[in-house]
């Protein structure tokens, strides 16, 4: 993963504190390097490498990152990478050619990349939050072959959180005490409240006996309850603790009224109870995207 801003998302969960994150505070080095490195080891693969990589900001790469091998960007992950079987993905803030490390005569080489675009929307606070939704272009074409764009949602499951809880082990044996790796951060874990038995269950469904099912709900569940927390930050001074908002994933459940899950379970009741009403409104959407 490279990217200019690492430590500014790794602290913000957007990114991972197991990745391998490269070019922190502008770092341009850092980033030359890696793509060195790529190169390097598209020129002496013996066979399938494994590797998915992430070229975060490329708005900013022209100019900071040594323009020859930027030139040659494009040819190499349409080309060495797909023989060498990485999967890169690069984020931009413009689908330009200069944006994603191409030049004159590599639009053809653009236009073959799958290219996904998602929106976001801004909060009360003017921060921006994403949508999950969007468009894909590239996976479908029409009889002129053209590439086909077709609206796209992208599934809860996508949240890396949620295949953290999910597969852990993916993160745990992925490093060990040994482990020396330039750019991993470590963050202090956000303070999940205590898991209890209805912790295995998504809101307002029980999860069976299935182990797995049980753990994919308790994730589901956790990973609402933090969606519910960051959607009402955008209304300032009513933002309930998770815990809080978990409970009321069970007083909604259990069919409490309002006015209790109000007052009794936020604790928004008095001059806050018309804020407690628009939590309530954004935990019962979130209910029900869960259980769908």
């Amino acid at each position: 993963m490279c990217d200019p801003n690492a430590h500014l998302k790794v602290q913000s969960r957007i990114w991972q504190r197991h990745w391998r994150l490269k070019g922190s505070g502008d770092n341009w080095k850092e980033i030359d390097s890696a793509i060195s490195e790529m190169y390097r080891r598209f020129a002496d693969s013996q066979g399938v490498n494994y590797i998915s990589s992430i070229y975060d900001e490329m708005t900013a790469y022209e100019g900071n990152v040594n323009g020859e091998r930027l030139g040659g960007f494009l040819p190499q992950i349409t080309s060495k990478a797909r023989a060498a079987e990485e999967y890169i993905t690069l984020v931009s803030h413009n689908d330009t050619l200069s944006c994603l490390g191409g030049k004159s005569g590599q639009a053809k080489l653009k236009d073959d990349m799958v290219q996904l675009n998602l929106g976001s929307k801004s909060g009360k606070r003017g921060k921006f939050y994403p949508t999950g939704k969007g468009t894909i272009e590239g996976l479908n074409f029409d009889e002129t072959n053209r590439a086909l764009s077709e609206p796209i949602t992208l599934p809860r499951w996508f949240d890396p959180d949620i295949l953290l809880h999910l597969f852990p082990e993916i993160y745990d044996s992925a490093l060990s005490a040994e482990d020396d790796l330039p750019g991993t951060y470590e963050l202090t874990s956000e303070h999940f409240p205590a898991l209890n038995e209805s912790d295995l269950e998504a809101p307002g469904k029980a999860a069976g006996s299935n182990p797995v099912s049980a753990v994919s709900a308790r994730a589901v569940r956790l990973s609402a309850a933090q969606l519910v927390q960051q959607k009402l930050d955008a209304y300032p001074g009513f933002t309930p603790a998770l815990p809080l908002i978990l409970a009321a994933f069970d007083a909604v459940s259990a069919g409490q009224s309002d006015t209790h899950i109000i007052e009794q379970v936020l604790r928004l009741g008095g001059r806050q109870y018309a804020e407690g009403k628009q939590a309530l409104a954004v935990i019962k959407r979130a209910l029900t995207m869960t259980e769908d």
